[in-house]
């Protein structure tokens, strides 16, 4: 009875061990990729905090524009009741939506122009570090269509090129509202593709939110996504 028992337990035990060798290189080659992609956001993050500390030229028009709007809403969130604050950004603009600006607005509320915490960088470069989120979004949405589509290794080149495009990579360290949208617009496609067309509700609801917010970001948004 007992050598029966352990007899019938040996194949138990390797399938057991089996499964725990297989289970860790699985799990690999899943985090392996989107590790890769996290060092190219960090490296490109480094890259664009170094040129920001080094770059103190006054804004040019639509970015002075831009930096104002956030500003004022960032005056509007320290100084009035909040129910005012959000009744006047609510009406602040009739041409520009607040998502843009506000999340401006709680960067500049949370690290300010403070040279002790970032040296070197004016009020329009603290800004900018804004795009920094923007730019882990356009690169995980853009690895998570390609490698979709052609595997993870395409999904970590096509992250590289979305990090090393020059008109891309310019308006990273800008404040406007393309690159934000340009992130935006990449989450609503890697969200639709995800859905299956808006059939798996799972996916369907955070593209809906991410839809919103892109149009909350700017209006054009309906044209670039249709």
């Amino acid at each position: 009875g007992e050598e029966q028992e352990r007899v019938s337990a040996q194949p138990q035990a390797w399938s057991a061990g089996q499964g725990a060798a297989d289970f860790w290189p699985a799990v690999a080659k899943r985090v392996t990729p989107l590790l890769a992609v996290a060092l190219l956001w960090l490296a490109a993050a480094t890259v664009n905090v170094a040129w920001l500390r080094a770059d103190n030229t006054p804004p040019p028009w639509d970015q002075a524009w831009h930096l104002g709007w956030s500003l004022m809403y960032r005056a509007m969130l320290d100084h009035w009741p909040l129910g005012t604050a959000w009744h006047g950004i609510a009406h602040a603009s009739t041409y520009y939506p607040p998502f843009f600006h506000l999340c401006c607005a709680f960067v500049l509320g949370k690290c300010g122009v403070l040279q002790s915490a970032w040296p070197g960088l004016s009020t329009q470069g603290v800004a900018t570090l804004t795009n920094l989120a923007f730019m882990g979004v356009l690169l995980f949405a853009t690895y998570s269509l390609a490698a979709r589509c052609y595997g993870p290794a395409a999904g970590v080149f096509a992250a590289f090129l979305v990090t090393v495009y020059p008109i891309l990579a310019g308006e990273s360290r800008l404040v406007l509202l393309e690159y934000p949208l340009t992130a935006l617009v990449a989450l609503s496609m890697a969200l639709l593709v995800a859905s299956e067309g808006v059939t798996h509700p799972v996916w369907s609801w955070p593209l809906g939110l991410v839809a919103g917010l892109a149009m909350a970001t700017k209006w054009s948004f309906a044209f670039v996504f249709v």
